[in-house]
């Protein structure tokens, strides 16, 4: 958010590592938490506390994504109910969703019936 200098970073307000591996994905954001699915890793949850980011994940889903990671959607009821909706790239594609609380799978849609 602007004060970057490859010369002096004493204006940043928060520096966070980059995870290991690609990201092609967008976090997305609900009561205090962003949620985040780099490549072949788990979907995970950052609470912000004190307007900041933590600095590890405090929840993560049992599964991993693989390339490109998951760009996560969350839909609740206010500021309740939250469940965070993830797709895994396969063939075919399965839509995941989970708790957004626990990030404990709620259903998958391998488990449809065909």
């Amino acid at each position: 958010m602007g004060k970057y200098s490859a010369q002096n970073n004493n204006a940043l307000y928060q520096e966070i590592d980059a995870p290991i591996g690609g990201v092609w994905s967008m976090p997305a954001y609900f009561n205090n938490t962003v949620y985040y699915g780099a490549v072949s890793d788990t979907l995970k949850a950052f609470p912000i506390t004190n307007a900041k980011l933590a600095t590890s994940a405090s929840v993560q889903s049992a599964n991993s994504f693989p390339y490109p990671g998951t760009t996560p959607a969350v839909s609740a009821n206010g500021t309740t109910n939250g469940i965070v909706w993830a797709v895994e790239n396969s063939s075919p594609a399965v839509l995941h969703a989970f708790d957004a609380t626990t990030l404990q799978e709620l259903y998958n849609s391998n488990q449809a019936a065909k």
